[in-house]
């Protein structure tokens, strides 16, 4: 299933044990397999049980029993990171970039006077940590390409690989029988979305490489389904690029991050 994940299942009674170093994270709905399973690792390994997860690998654990809802907080990730790159008592402000900025190898140091000058301001590592323990990628293709449609669709296949992981992990946590339904990915894209839904060929596309065409067969297996959305729908869009407020609050608003805010501070 997952190298991280593991399961132990006794007839109807599942444990999930996630691993990561010398970090363990267990949960059940049996409270019997649990101690069991807590009893046999205590006694063939030195370690702690520090009770209810309240955080794991940095992240704050947030109950609601009553609402039945579960979040995660990196409240302390973040204060940490601030902290280390001297920002903490850095106003707030409403855009991490504001529309219109422009960044270019210009700005970098040009001397060994500039050079000292950053020596203090590692951004590389700011960003570096900034991105830390979050599902997406901003990066350059490997590959080279011809057309938007043909970058888009390799972003799609990209993003296949992801949904297929997704399936075959819940899968595997057997909290359900299996995932009927396909995935559903968005594209900005309507003709990277026509052409993973035809066997068509094209001008743009002849000289892609064939892996990618596997978009195509899990499109006809229904283990995702890809719909075209408008750019301005496109949350992601927050973590890519600079945006004008209104968007990017919205975008926001979008991803829930909002709304564990207010939880949280509740």
């Amino acid at each position: 299933m997952d190298e991280c994940i593991y399961l132990k299942v006794l007839g109807a009674k599942v444990i999930c044990i996630v691993l990561y170093v010398n970090d363990i994270l267990l949960a059940s709905f049996d409270m019997s397999l649990l101690q069991l399973t807590k009893s046999m690792l205590t006694q063939n390994f030195d370690m702690k049980d520090l009770g209810e997860a309240r955080f794991v690998l940095g992240i704050e654990i947030i109950r609601d029993r009553a609402k039945k809802s579960l979040g995660l907080f990196q409240r302390q990730y973040i204060d940490r990171v601030t902290k280390r790159f001297n920002m903490d008592k850095c106003s707030n402000g409403e855009l991490p970039i504001g529309k219109g900025d422009k960044l270019s190898s210009d700005q970098c140091p040009r001397n060994e006077l500039e050079n000292e000058g950053m020596k203090d301001k590692p951004y590389a590592s700011l960003v570096r940590n900034l991105i830390k323990k979050v599902s997406w990628k901003n990066a350059k293709q490997k590959g080279i390409v011809s057309s938007t449609m043909e970058a888009k669709f390799i972003g799609c296949y990209a993003a296949t690989q992801q949904a297929i992981w997704l399936k075959n992990t819940m899968k595997g946590l057997e909290i359900v029988d299996s995932v009927e339904r396909p995935l559903k990915l968005y594209c900005d894209n309507k003709v990277a979305v026509f052409f993973s839904k035809n066997n068509k060929r094209s001008y743009a596309s002849r000289l892609m490489d064939v892996k990618y065409l596997k978009v195509r067969d899990e499109m006809k297996k229904e283990t995702v389904e890809i719909e075209y959305i408008n750019t301005s729908l496109m949350v992601i869009d927050l973590m890519t690029k600079a945006l004008p407020v209104g968007v990017f609050k919205k975008h926001v608003f979008n991803t829930r991050v909002r709304e564990l805010f207010d939880s949280v501070n509740e």
